[in-house]
């Protein structure tokens, strides 16, 4: 089951909203984070940047600890005051030119917090600003300023851009056919993205064996049943689901809600018609990869992949010389896999079985003293280190460091395919593959041989999906060079 209406532990509820703004709340503070987080960092640079100016040839480049905690807080102090000031809000970000004399007071407000800092570090013996060095606090406060307004008019600009190429625009699924068409034509209303983001109305999705509640929404094609919502929101691009099945059947309820939970979407169930002839939606479950989050996994991924291709680059080096010399053949085999919504994509892996015998397809599994396998490829398959080369798949934004495993599009869970063997197979797919992930931390590595070995490897990815966090992947990480210490079952 994925989808928790009361304790799960990544649901959120949100009652009482109007359908344009519950669908626009998760993507407006993304944009909020993303605003924060820049001009945090941009600060600090601009403190940085002075104070490297500011050092004399005695002192060098140090950085004292004093100026380091005078340069964060007051960073902190003026990206807190902006938030206050609703300096992050959707319309403001739209438009530099908005509430620049806010802009202005929340600088000189860090500004006032820089000085004190600096008349601390120097026991309050001089007025005479020098928390950044000879450089004078005005040309500080200046700077910050410029860097501000250049920063929030760029940011602007690309806003802009990204909302006429429909980057913003959220694209709604109905699955079940509402009585209240017109309290869902207004979902499509929403044109300017300042005001938040476009939203259109994709289909309709029909639940099967139930009668219809009312008449079709104008305009909007049956895209299918829910038995193939997987497919629909691959195809289709889908963002947000709203479910609006009968409520005099309380199974359909809960079995619509349980099929859309485990699509890569965030779901809404319709409520009722609100106020101004809209409709009242409640948030039920958050696409996982979406959001601030899942940002700052992407940051964490990018991050740690290039410092690992750079330790780890002449091990591949050497690694792909012995492919080469070891057996005929590419050093590289590539294979298609299952990634994020399903979308199949070209997985990297050093090769390491013999060209004439191989299987693209993944459907024919790996044995023991499989003579497919090459004398080095046995070795590279044991230690793990035929993965390497996924590092690049994670650079491309395929796949991730952690995350559940990606499996060949043909890969079958003992002799069934293992979309059909596992009920809840398609819900692994809410998020990016993973080079490592929870299952194999645990011990899962080998051969699918049997539906029970599948449905395990599932219900830890899916546990692995339901309490994401930076530290999980960290902890994850950290484990599984231990694993494949002690681990027997690749081969």
């Amino acid at each position: 089951m994925r989808l928790a209406l009361a304790d799960g532990p990544r649901t959120t509820l949100t009652a009482g909203l109007t359908a344009g703004r519950a669908l626009g709340t998760s993507r407006a503070g993304s944009l909020a984070g993303m605003a924060a987080v820049s001009e945090f960092a941009l600060l600090l640079l601009v403190a940085f940047l002075f104070q490297a100016i500011g050092d004399t040839p005695e002192e060098g480049s140090r950085t004292p600890a004093a100026f380091v905690v005078t340069a964060v807080s007051g960073a902190l102090v003026i990206v807190m005051a902006n938030g206050l000031a609703g300096l992050y809000d959707r319309r403001v970000l739209f438009d530099a030119r908005r509430r620049r004399g806010r802009l202005a007071a929340a600088a000189a407000l860090g500004t006032m917090v820089v000085m004190f800092g600096a008349l601390l570090r120097d026991g309050g013996t001089a007025l005479a600003p020098t928390a950044l060095a000879p450089v004078p606090l005005a040309v500080w406060f200046l700077a910050s300023m410029a860097a501000l307004l250049g920063n929030r008019w760029l940011l602007a600009v690309w806003l802009r851009r990204q909302a006429a190429a429909g980057r913003f625009r959220r694209n709604v699924l109905v699955i079940g056919n509402p009585d209240l068409p017109d309290g869902l034509v207004p979902l499509a209303d929403s044109a300017d993205e300042a005001d938040g983001p476009a939203i259109r109305l994709v289909g309709m999705v029909r639940v099967a064996d139930l009668p219809m509640a009312g008449l079709p929404i104008p305009n909007l094609p049956m895209l299918g049943e829910v038995g193939e919502l997987w497919r629909i929101v691959r195809d289709h691009d889908v963002t947000d689901v709203v479910v609006a099945p009968p409520w005099n059947d309380p199974a359909a309820v809960w079995s619509t809600l349980r099929a859309a939970g485990m699509a890569p979407v965030d779901v809404h169930l319709l409520l009722g018609p609100a106020a101004g002839g809209r409709a009242m939606v409640l948030e039920v479950a958050r696409n996982p990869s979406r959001g601030w989050a899942a940002a700052a996994k992407r940051a964490e991924d990018l991050l740690l992949v290039s410092l690992l291709l750079v330790l780890l680059g002449p091990l591949m080096a050497l690694v792909a010389v012995a492919v080469r010399l070891d057996s005929p053949g590419p050093v590289l085999f590539r294979q298609q896999r299952y990634g994020y919504n399903n979308r199949p994509f070209a997985v990297f892996k050093f090769r390491t079985m013999h060209v004439d015998r191989g299987d693209a397809s993944g459907t024919r599994r790996t044995v023991r003293n499989d003579p497919r396998v090459t004398r080095l490829g046995r070795f590279l398959r044991r230690s793990s280190l035929d993965e390497l080369p996924q590092l690049f798949n994670v650079l491309r934004g395929e796949m991730a460091l952690v995350g559940p495993r990606a499996h060949p599009v043909t890969m079958l869970a003992g002799d069934v395919p293992y979309h059909e063997a596992v009920a809840d197979y398609a819900a692994r797919h809410r998020v990016r593959p993973g080079i490592t992930g929870l299952a194999q931390i645990n011990g899962l590595r080998g051969a699918v041989d049997t539906v029970e070995k599948g449905r395990r490897r599932v219900a830890y990815d899916l546990l692995y999906i339901d309490n994401l966090s930076l530290w999980l992947d960290l902890k994850i990480l950290a484990l599984t060079p231990l694993c494949l210490l002690k681990d027997d079952n690749a081969y």
